[in-house]
Order: structure tokens, then sequence, then C-alpha cells
């Protein structure tokens, strides 16, 4: 889960981080996030983003090393290339509208620590990894086990 710390709000709840050379490589490319099975791409190490080849239009979020958002992006269309600017070493792409809808802005602070955060029967809070790859999403009844 990915959530803006400053204003509360929730930015993606099932990202998935681009850790390979292929899915770094190939993003966004011939998906949509209504089709991926997940709501948000992350590349570390990645302060600028193209979308040649890409079908849909993104939002994108740049966070410093600190997860201090740097530089927000709405509208991001295919066949451009955008650079994150001074500080940014992260990378989160989003379907588009979502920077409006979790209201996040320059200046804020995220938590990126790719967490989701459930109840389980007895009331205990549990943190489980969301780190997927596209093929692979943690099953839900894995929260609350």
């Amino acid at each position: 889960m990915i959530c803006n710390i400053t204003r509360n709000t929730t930015i993606a709840e099932t990202p998935c981080q681009a850790r390979s050379w292929w899915m770094r490589t190939r993003g966004m490319i011939g998906r949509d996030f209504a089709d991926s099975g997940f709501d948000a791409m992350v590349f570390e190490k990645c302060s600028s983003l193209h979308s040649c080849f890409m079908s849909c239009t993104l939002d994108v979020i740049f966070v410093d090393s600190s997860s201090k958002v740097v530089k927000t992006a709405t509208g991001f269309r295919p066949w451009q290339v955008l650079f994150g600017g001074k500080g940014a070493a992260t990378a989160i792409e989003l379907p588009h509208g979502q920077i409006a809808a979790s209201q996040t802005q320059t200046g804020d602070i995220l938590d990126l620590t790719m967490t989701k955060v459930s109840k389980s029967h007895d009331g205990i809070i549990q943190n489980k990894s969301q780190m997927c790859s596209p093929v692979q999403q943690m099953p839900e009844n894995d929260l609350n086990q």
C-alpha cells in the first residue's frame, strides 16, 4: 500500500515494484491498470520516464530518497518523456486521476513501505508484504492468516 502521510490518503492499495530489467523496460507498455491486477507501478532509482509504445494516460509522482514528493504530473500521455527534476529518486506510475483523488501535492510525505495492513480475526493489526510481479499478487486470503 502507498499512503500519503501528509494528507492521510491512500494513493495505491496494490502497488507493484518494477525490480527486474524486463519489468523496468516494459513498465505499462501493453498494459492497463484496470486489467493488470495492480494499481501503481513503482520504479526505484528512477528520475525520468518515457511513455513510448504505451496506450494509456497516466499520473506520475516523483519522490526523493526520503519519500518527499518532488514533482507530480497528471495526464502523462503516450509518446512523451517526463523528468522528475532535482532530487527525484523514485517514480510512481498511477492511473490517470489518482493524484487528484489522493490530493497529493509537491512537498507531501509518502509511505512507500509497500505493505498492506489488515485486521486478523482476533483484531490484531498485521502487515503483509505487498511486493509483486505483474504475474504474482498476494492472495487476499493470505492477509487474514
